[in-house]
């Protein structure tokens, strides 16, 4: 038997609201967008976001519960349930009063508060809420002898896009900072909530706009190329494996490219990415959705709710230069985010309609996500970072790729989903960028994927130096791709994440 205190003491602390703004309401689009979405593909957790943030040294864990109280009162989102109605109809339920559980932990060591801050993520994460009945926050608050360390905030993609994660913590942040007695004056008026953005939605200008999108929907559809996936449905649903690039060349060679040539950062590597996988499928041109934010009216800046919604961009690599290709798709992204506003039951009306025109359903299973801020975005590089010099592309290695600060490595996204095919993304990690590519093993495998990395390490690298003809001979594909029926049933056994000898 053994005596003393526990490893982790484990506590639940239930925090109370009453006399808040409340009422049943129509669903946002951005909310009924995500709720289908989650209900096609039915991840476990998979669409929530999560920060953990560190508490300043003197606050307690009262002061950290306040702050969380403060949070839910200021945002509906945060207190809100749905109701799925007979027919489909989508309705949102912002409590007016109620009660948010908090869990509270604490780790015998010091040195395992982060580590408790970060399984507290991957248990939430686990486990989606049920939005009939619970609210789409979780939190929890790590403490060392009463005073707060981290405090833990994970939730449903249903109400929060990624701006929205980013006030929401910019907002906790400042609480936690101000003193305890001056809060009531640290945070700007909060007047755009869901309900009004809902109400917002059934104006005859927000049914124009929902309109003009589902048309330029309907004419990149019709126009879209053929699937790059060699097999249907059946054929696919493997894992979904995530390989992530983390590479101080990348790093630099965006820098250079967007302080030479001016390129934008995000059609930079959208048209990377699409370049090497258009070459892996052995394609010209392809099709993404891809997620916009919607946060062009300095209105809904301070916005906690799901604005986001996905619009589509077909890229055609196969003629031209690759400084060319990043300026086009760079039009052609201006040109797409405007069209992201739309009443997704409108869109799925559509879809029968475009289906039978071409013959075949188009290819939506393509997805390609910039998650960074827009800070980090900035075209004269990383935040905090000074341009190269004039002429010299500053970090990049002669060899361009598999250099010792270049590294792939493994996550696994789904364990079985065949609507999810292909994702490529670009996240901030640190003072660089991090490209991912997560595919559906049975389309890319785990090799291919990281040859595939490894091919956009050594295409922007190339692109830093002088700019590329994409219709040039040299190279072969990318090894490992399935390109045809005669591709085998399965995923080849994992290997390492060589590249391989021809480029993009």
């Amino acid at each position: 038997m053994t005596t003393g205190r526990p490893e982790i003491r484990h506590s639940t602390v239930r925090l109370y609201f009453t006399g808040l703004p409340g009422g049943t309401y129509e669903a946002t689009w951005g909310q009924r967008e995500m709720w289908r979405t989650i209900a096609t593909h039915r991840p476990a957790g998979f669409y929530q976001l999560s920060q953990i943030i560190p508490v300043p040294a003197d606050r307690t864990l009262d002061d950290v519960l306040e702050v969380v109280r403060r949070l839910v009162g200021r945002h509906e989102s945060l207190r809100t349930t749905f109701v799925r109605h007979p027919g489909g109809r989508l309705s949102q339920v912002v409590h007016a009063e109620g009660s948010l559980p908090v869990h509270v932990r604490e780790p015998a060591a010091a040195d395992r508060e982060r580590e408790t801050a970060e399984s507290l993520v991957d248990t939430f994460m686990a486990d989606e809420p049920l939005l009939d009945r619970d609210f789409a926050l979780r939190a929890a608050v790590v403490t060392r002898e009463g005073l707060g360390r981290y405090l833990v905030l994970v939730c449903s993609h249903v109400v929060l896009d990624g701006h929205s994660e980013r006030v929401l913590s910019g907002e906790a942040k400042a609480l936690l900072a101000a003193d305890p007695a001056a809060r009531d004056g640290c945070l700007p008026a909060n007047p755009h909530q869901p309900s009004g953005q809902a109400l917002a939605e059934t104006s005859a200008r927000s049914r124009r706009t929902s309109a003009r999108s589902v048309a330029y929907w309907r004419s990149v559809l019709l126009g879209a190329p053929e699937s790059p996936f060699p097999y249907g449905p059946a054929r696919g649903g493997g894992p979904v494996w995530c390989g992530r690039l983390s590479s101080a060349s990348v790093a630099a060679a965006e820098r250079e490219l967007a302080r030479s040539e001016g390129l934008s950062s995000g059609a930079l590597y959208l048209s990377a990415v699409s370049r090497v996988l258009l070459r892996a499928f052995g394609r010209t041109a392809m099709m993404y959705r891809v997620p916009v934010s919607n946060r062009f009216d300095p209105a809904v800046d301070g916005y906690v709710g799901n604005l986001s919604q996905h619009t589509v961009v077909t890229v055609d690599a196969s003629t031209g230069t690759f400084y060319e290709l990043v300026r086009r798709v760079e039009r052609d992204l201006l040109r797409a985010c405007v069209h992201a506003r739309y009443d997704p039951e409108e869109l799925a009306g559509a879809l029968p309609g475009i289906e039978a025109r071409r013959g075949a359903a188009p290819e939506l299973a393509c997805l390609f996500n910039d998650l960074r801020s827009p800070e980090a975005k900035r075209r004269d590089g990383a935040p905090g970072r000074e341009p190269p010099a004039p002429g010299a592309a500053a970090g990049v290695s002669p060899e361009g790729a598999d250099g010792p600060d270049s590294q792939v490595t493994w996550s696994l996204l789904h364990a079985r989903n065949s609507d999810i095919k292909l994702h490529a993304r670009v996240a901030q990690s640190g003072d660089r960028p991090v490209v991912d590519i997560a595919a559906d093993v049975s389309y890319l495998p785990r090799r291919a994927i990281a040859d595939c990395l490894f091919a956009v390490e050594r295409l922007l690298v190339r692109a830093a130096r002088a700019d590329i003809r994409l219709d040039a001979p040299g190279g072969s594909r990318v090894p490992g791709a399935r390109q045809g029926p005669e591709a085998p049933e399965g995923p080849p056994a994992p290997q390492g994440p060589e590249a391989p000898e021809d480029g993009a």
